[in-house]
């Protein structure tokens, strides 16, 4: 996503329509025809957008937990994770420390700690506007974005802490299923690879589906007029492949 992970960050707070828009251009510069989609959490909203925007392009799509929120739990969701405070940075570090707590409460039972060492690493590379991907996807609700797309849609429903929340979303599929995964959490695609594959495979192979196209909607403009070039490239080496950006 934009801003997370090694990508340049926008040049202003995104919307879900930017980030799903940015997602678009990869496929474009990929020369993808046909995709399928999986997001998690915030790139669950980024790919049902996405399927608003390029319906032709997409097959069917993956969600991994799509709450449906009552207002307190929205109210509560923004207070937690949705404005600037939550990534100030704090002189004595308790800011690191309550990372850690929050992660090792939410981790999968099979997770060992080095999973939430990585978590919060990836967390904190995003630095003072990480906030900016949960803001951007309180902004729009599940309840308005479900019943909206024709697309096959499976949700696999982990414990964690979207659990309750996402069951809700039953009510608001056009074609689609949820699938309970009551034994697993945070993490669980790294711990439960082969049992997740086998229900992802059974998925995307059904032909008995009734495939409907999405209506579309616009494209935002792209909001990151880089001020800088930037070239990144892979350099193949004995050991690997070696990231550089000049």
């Amino acid at each position: 996503t934009p801003g997370f992970g090694d990508s340049d960050p926008p040049s202003k707070q995104p919307t879900i329509d930017d980030y799903a828009a940015a997602m678009g251009d990869l496929i474009d510069s990929q020369k993808l025809e046909q995709i399928h989609l999986i997001g998690y959490h915030t790139g669950c909203k980024i790919a049902l957008v996405l399927a608003k925007q390029r319906p032709k392009i997409v097959s069917k799509i993956i969600l991994i937990s799509a709450p449906i929120y009552t207002e307190a739990e929205l109210t509560n969701q923004k207070k937690m994770m949705g404005h600037p405070k939550v990534t100030e940075a704090k002189n004595d570090g308790s800011h690191l420390t309550n990372h850690w707590k929050n992660n090792l409460k939410r981790a999968d039972q099979l997770a060992p700690l080095i999973f939430s060492h990585r978590q919060i690493a990836e967390y904190l590379k995003a630095g003072e506007n990480s906030w900016w991907g949960h803001n951007a996807a309180f902004s729009v609700k599940h309840q308005d974005l479900l019943p909206s797309i024709k697309h096959p849609i499976l949700i696999l429903c982990p414990k964690d802490d979207l659990y309750e929340p996402t069951l809700r979303a039953k009510n608001y599929l056009l074609n689609g299923e949820i699938i309970e995964l009551t034994d697993c959490a945070h993490g669980f695609l790294d711990f439960h690879t082969d049992r997740v594959c086998k229900i992802v495979n059974e998925f995307l192979n059904k032909k008995n589906i009734n495939l409907q196209t999405t209506p579309s909607i616009p494209i935002p403009q792209k909001i990151n007029a880089n001020r800088k070039n930037i070239t990144k490239a892979f350099l193949d080496k004995q050991i690997g492949q070696l990231h550089y950006r000049i």
